[in-house]
């Protein structure tokens, strides 16, 4: 049946639960604990291979580098997703936490090793609501190597006016860019 064969990281070679929250590529899988070092965004892992896992946890390395030493945001917009923007730099990420929390000294971006993108990867927005009350912000990126659509859900109704801030300055990065 195979419910309960041993199964083995293919990344650190740890054996993997039954259970496991790992993500599955198509030549492998990775533990729970390698799987957290890639990105929040890149989703539809069956469709690549180890090797690109391993590509994209190197360019995960060079992202948290970035963060630490060549982003500056010059303004943040919403709570609850959080838009940092550094406009000298043409850079954003968006963070699910809050602009002023953070893990001691170190931002939340940072600790959250949050992906960068340029202005001119913004596609477009959209807000949407549900008829359970969930309110979605859908951010499309185009030409990056994993994420195509950022998409962040709140219950919370006050929430959403911090949405339709976020919203509102990333389709004023929209139209700056073109």
């Amino acid at each position: 049946m195979g419910l309960f064969k041993k199964k083995y990281c293919d990344f650190c070679g740890e054996k993997i639960g039954s259970f496991n929250k790992g993500k599955k590529f198509r030549d492998g899988e990775l533990c729970c604990e390698c799987s957290q070092e890639l990105s929040d965004n890149w989703h539809d892992t069956i469709r690549y291979d180890l090797s690109d896992a391993v590509k994209h946890i190197e360019e995960r390395k060079k992202n948290i580098d970035v963060l630490k030493n060549e982003f500056h945001p010059t303004a943040y917009y919403g709570f609850r997703p959080t838009l940092f923007v550094d406009e000298n730099n043409k850079l954003f990420c968006i963070t699910l936490g809050g602009a002023r929390e953070s893990y001691g000294n170190v931002e939340r971006y940072v600790n959250e090793n949050c992906d960068l993108f340029s202005f001119s990867q913004l596609d477009d927005t959209m807000i949407s609501v549900n008829d359970s009350g969930i309110h979605t912000l859908t951010v499309s990126i185009k030409n990056h190597p994993w994420a195509t659509k950022l998409v962040f859900k709140d219950r919370i109704a006050s929430n959403y006016e911090d949405m339709l801030v976020v919203d509102s300055q990333l389709r004023r990065i929209i139209y700056t860019e073109k």
